[in-house]
Parts: C-alpha cells; sequence; structure tokens
C-alpha cells in the first residue's frame, strides 16, 4: 500500500500546505480516514487531520514499550524522523547530534521509514475497517497501535 519513499515524501511536506494538497500519501488517509470522495481535494481541516495522524504515528514509535537496546534505536527513529525528515535539518547535524556515523544515519533513517509506514499503513486499514462497519468517519485515535517489533 503505502513505500517508505512516499511516505519520506509525506514527512518532507507535511507542514507545506500546497504540495500537501498534492500528496497521494495525504489524500489516501484523507480519503481511508474520511471516507472522503477521492476527488476532493484537501480542506484546512484535512490538512489538519493529516497532520494529526502523522504525529500520533511518531508518538506511538517513541511511546511503544521496548527493551533499553530497543529504547536507544526508537529514540533515534523517532528523532531522525522529526529532525531530518520533518524539520529538515541537514542530516550531518542530525547524526553528529546522535553520535552515529553517516552510514548509520541511512540504515537508522530506512529502519524509522519502516517502522512509520508500517504504524501509518495499519491506522489507514483500521479507519478503512471502522468506516466500512460502523459507517462513521472517525478518526481511531483512542488505541494506540504497535509497530512491528526490533
Amino acid at each position: 500500500m503505502l513505500t517508505p519513499n512516499a511516505v519520506a515524501h509525506f514527512l518532507r511536506h507535511l507542514y507545506v500546505p500546497l504540495a500537501l494538497r498534492r500528496c497521494p500519501v495525504a489524500r489516501l488517509i484523507s480519503q481511508e480516514m474520511r471516507a472522503r470522495d477521492p476527488d476532493m481535494a484537501l480542506h484546512a481541516e484535512d490538512i489538519a487531520f493529516v497532520r494529526i495522524m502523522a504525529t500520533e504515528c511518531l508518538e506511538a514509535i517513541e511511546s511503544e514499550p521496548r527493551t533499553m537496546r530497543g529504547s536507544t534505536q526508537r529514540s533515534r527513529h523517532s528523532a531522525i524522523l522529526l529532525r531530518y525528515e520533518i524539520k529538515g535539518e541537514p542530516r550531518e547535524t542530525v547524526a553528529a547530534d546522535l553520535g552515529i556515523s553517516r552510514r548509520q544515519f541511512y540504515r537508522e533513517r530506512e529502519r524509522a521509514l519502516q517502522v512509520f509506514t508500517t504504524l501509518l499503513s495499519d491506522r489507514i486499514i483500521a479507519g478503512r475497517l471502522e468506516n466500512s462497519s460502523f459507517g462513521s468517519g472517525s478518526p481511531l485515535f483512542a488505541r494506540p497501535i504497535a509497530a512491528e517489533q526490533l
């Protein structure tokens, strides 16, 4: 359904409304979670909803129960996604602040995008099931959906 490259593009444009309106991932989230017509343009409330969904997935990465080693990796994943993908900080700065090499940064970024993609896909599918079962367009923020274990 979603690819890590598409999700990276989505995260880079999360706070650029014009680009977000054209982003296929944002349109998919809005369409599936809010039961919208795919041809309809994204409005301000749709963009706010998409941003909330992305924020909740980032928080789910950070708050997932884990071991000490997993905690360090998930903290790095969250920092890489937030600082590099969303805020656009230089990769050298982010890697230096995290105390990792450039190669390790790329490996961690790839894994972070995979985890985020899995979380986002799970939430979209859960929203699709809820919309088809109950006919409501309410978001599924009541319970966190855990990403795959490291």
